[in-house]
């Protein structure tokens, strides 16, 4: 049966291809993978090693733990251990919310209201994506201002 073992503390220099060779002299590896950020693509410092027999990965972790590996000590649990250990775990398995369908399905006469909603009814909300207010509009304000009190010395 496999075992799968959790490699933490690594450096962020560590490639899939060095954890394998720092295993591989213990047993048959099936998986070496370390884990990386999706965004900037580097190490977020752990990784998983996957051994064959429970023997060999026992005496992975016997050998390296808190070694040093590509200048970084490393720390290697059991991987279910560590889950398990986790203060942050929830104390229950996560349960997405059930679909209860649309508003249209729940509510019709809703839905009926929505759809007849007509710009005219709400003259401060112009047609245009133009927007309400901004640089334009306040522009055409003031030349309106100015054109009402020409002789006016404010402008």
């Amino acid at each position: 049966m496999s075992k799968k073992l959790f490699v933490g503390g690594l450096a962020w220099a560590t490639t899939d291809d060095s954890l394998r060779a720092a295993f591989a002299p213990f047993g048959k590896l099936t998986e070496a993978k370390v884990i990386c950020d999706r965004q900037t693509g580097r190490s977020r410092g752990f990784g998983f090693v996957t051994f064959e027999s429970d023997a060999d990965a026992d005496a992975a972790r016997q050998a390296l733990n808190e070694k040093e590996l590509d200048g970084r000590v490393i720390r290697i649990n059991d991987a279910d251990e560590s889950s398990k250990k986790s203060p942050n775990a929830p104390k229950r398995p996560f349960r997405p919310k059930q679909d209860n369908g649309t508003a249209e399905d729940r509510d019709p006469a809703r839905n009926d209201a929505r759809k007849s909603f007509n710009h005219a009814d709400f003259p401060f909300m112009p047609d245009t994506n133009a927007g309400r207010g901004g640089r334009d509009n306040r522009r055409k304000d003031r030349k309106k201002d100015r054109d009402k009190y020409e002789d006016d010395d404010r402008w």
